[in-house]
């Protein structure tokens, strides 16, 4: 009884103590029933009854919790308020077909191709190649763009592994170390997806043979087995090759003369003459004593010579083999057009004699207002004319069988009255070049024939304002002027 009373405040030792508790509560709660049960049973207060079944289920459930607490020497029931549990609705279940779930994206199982297709290559299979060459694969649209960032190229490197070869003397193969990019189409820089394959920091092995595989998910790799050049190799071969004129309105009436510089290693199997072979070192062979390939196909540079004569400008193409021999341009075939007309051939055209006798690259103007374009003779004469005589890419046995990747290997470099060239020729024939260097151009006063010779004849140095001259036609513009002496509503 004594162990009861005290169970809500101490509890009691005994491990039997909530026994006790739950029987005599229990009792005593059962003896308050049956006693409310006779007052009711002989008519005194009813609800005596009634609060003896309510002392006999408290005084069970209190019972009941004394001997829980018992246990470990804990008798009873710790004073404590215990937080009230929020009612549950009985239909209350786990239905959340009514409810509103947010969308979520489907995102692909697997966000890269199966398998990409090939377009073309700046490296063919036996190509000689300097050991700073990146090798550059153009894929067609895969469908889904391609890596930006090197999370997105690691699952892409993973899919399409490239892996880089050098062949020992023995035919070994050695893996080398390289690097893979992923660069996406664009329109301003690029004409499909690329993976650009660069060499580690020294470069591609010298004087060595080499095998690129690339898995573009087919069942057998993209192989491409190239040479790389030896170093001591920086000097190009000169040939002198000469344009007939063409009798049409509006070509140009003059043969033009031209240097064609053929890099080393370039090999010409039916015009020994063009030969320039890079053999091997003798402790260095790898197979290679001819020193070049007979079916390498070459871009093109075309030198637009300053306003002195021509031949003065032969030393850029030696500059040109000393930066291929350290691995900083890749094998050109360089041009040097002649852009002056003879002495003889400028006596017919009054409006060269005030430039030397320089078409500055544009051509011929006439009184009868007949223009001899030397623009478009470049463009659609020369650029085929060169193609028959030595190995450009885009084309085979001198046709050309590519129009975009034969125009994606001719570009202008010019300084001076050449840098002019570059600009005119650049803006005017867009659809002939596809890179241009313009150094320091010679630009004069507006892109017009015109503009710097007039229609009668006169050169510009004739019409140059003079303190008596006040009729030339200049508009104030800042600190200077701006000339606008012939310039016509075309142009």
């Amino acid at each position: 009884m004594l162990c009861a009373a005290l169970a809500l405040f101490a509890g009691c030792s005994d491990d039997g103590g909530g026994n006790t508790a739950d029987n005599n509560g229990a009792n005593n709660g059962a003896n308050n029933g049956n006693n409310g049960a006779d007052a009711g049973n002989n008519g005194n207060n009813g609800n005596n009854g009634n609060n003896g079944n309510n002392g006999a289920n408290n005084g069970a459930n209190n019972g009941a919790d004394a001997g829980n607490n018992g246990n470990n020497g804990n008798n009873g029931v710790e004073d404590t308020d215990l937080p009230d549990v929020p009612d549950v609705p009985p239909d209350a279940e786990d239905d959340t077909g009514d409810a509103d779930v947010p969308d979520v994206p489907d995102v692909p199982v697997d966000p890269v191709p199966e398998s990409l297709e090939f377009h073309w290559s700046n490296t063919r299979p036996g190509d000689r190649v300097t050991f700073g060459r990146t090798i550059v694969v153009e894929i067609e649209d895969p469908g889904m763009a391609v890596p930006t960032n090197w999370q997105e190229e690691q699952y892409w490197n993973d899919r399409f592994p490239a892996t880089m070869y050098h062949i020992g003397l023995d035919g070994e193969r050695s893996e080398v170390r390289l690097f893979q990019d992923w660069k996406p189409h664009d329109p301003e820089f690029r004409f499909r997806p690329q993976i650009q394959i660069s060499p580690p920091p020294f470069g591609w092995p010298k004087a060595s043979a080499m095998e690129l595989h690339l898995d573009l998910g087919g069942d057998e790799p993209h192989i491409i087995p190239f040479r790389t050049l030896p170093l001591q190799y920086d000097t190009f071969r000169e040939l002198t090759l000469t344009l007939p004129a063409r009798d049409c309105y509006g070509c140009f009436p003059y043969d033009v003369d031209l240097f064609v510089y053929l890099p080393p290693g370039y090999i010409d199997a039916d015009n020994p003459e063009f030969n320039n072979p890079a053999p091997h070192l003798g402790d260095r062979e790898f197979g290679d004593p001819v020193g070049g390939s007979a079916d390498q196909r070459y871009p093109v540079t075309y030198l637009m010579h300053t306003a002195g004569e021509y031949q003065n400008n032969r030393s850029l193409a030696n500059s040109a083999g000393i930066r291929m021999a350290w691995g900083l341009m890749e094998p050109t075939i360089f041009v040097l057009a002649n852009a002056r007309l003879s002495s003889q051939d400028c006596a017919r055209e009054p409006q060269l004699n005030g430039q030397r006798c320089h078409t500055r690259f544009v051509g011929l103007w006439r009184n009868d207002e007949t223009i001899y374009s030397y623009m478009n003779m470049l463009a659609d004469d020369m650029r085929p004319f060169l193609a028959q005589h030595v190995r450009v890419r885009g084309t085979q046995d001198g046709e050309i069988l590519d129009t975009e990747i034969f125009r994606r290997s001719h570009s202008l470099y010019g300084l001076s009255a050449g840098g002019y060239g570059v600009l005119v020729n650049a803006f005017g024939r867009p659809d002939a070049w596809y890179a241009t260097v313009s150094v320091v151009p010679g630009v004069v006063s507006g892109y017009s024939p015109y503009a710097h010779y007039g229609i009668d004849g006169r050169t510009r140095d004739w019409l140059c304002p003079a303190p008596g001259n006040h009729e030339y036609p200049l508009e104030r513009v800042g600190l200077g002027y701006r000339d606008y002496t012939g310039v016509d509503p075309i142009t």
